[in-house]
């Protein structure tokens, strides 16, 4: 996961709008989400972080980000509320005979929290290719948006949060469907 703006040098107003961008190693598949603001300030963020991972539907899971504090924020917090669930899963969970044992329906779950090396953005580099083709994307559509309603179209905008989590969306075609031919 990581942060990212539409450009190198965001002024204050596109500051204020930063865009979660969230990439999956497997299935290759990308989200964005456009963020009031950088941190784990609202509940939301985290249950579309782990809605997302749990759309993915695997048991392990690493949570990889960069040292960037706010973002290490969201990682942890994802990490604690899906370790809530789990643990609310568990306890609820009923024991079932499997061959004259009880047995707890448990699926091995995993959390892992990763974090490149201070200095070094490439380590997470998986994720900062995702950013650069997630800004191609919101650019590209945000255009096409622009020169069709004949206005500009920015972050203030109620269209914006669909124009950043659409940009997610046709990534995931992108990467799931053009260089494979499959789904």
């Amino acid at each position: 996961i990581d942060y990212c703006y539409l450009t190198a040098n965001p002024s204050i107003e596109q500051a204020t709008r930063p865009i979660l961008v969230i990439r999956e190693r497997r299935s290759k598949g990308i989200w964005s989400l456009a963020v009031d603001k950088k941190g784990a300030y609202n509940t939301r963020i985290t249950e579309r972080l782990i809605a997302i991972i749990n759309s993915i539907g695997s048991a392990k899971v690493a949570i990889k980000c960069d040292q960037e504090p706010a973002i290490r924020e969201v990682q942890r917090e994802t990490r604690n509320e899906m370790w809530e669930s789990i643990n609310e899963w568990v306890k609820n969970a009923k024991s079932i005979k499997e061959g004259g044992k009880d047995k707890l329906m448990s699926g091995g779950e995993m959390i892992i929290l990763e974090s490149s090396l201070v200095g070094e953005s490439q380590s997470n580099g998986y994720a900062e290719q995702a950013v650069r083709a997630v800004q191609g994307q919101i650019r590209t559509l945000k255009n096409q948006l622009e020169d069709h309603v004949g206005g500009r179209i920015d972050s203030s905008n109620p269209v914006w949060p669909w124009l950043i989590e659409f940009a997610g969306q046709v990534m995931i075609y992108l990467y799931t469907v053009s260089y494979t031919h499959l789904t």
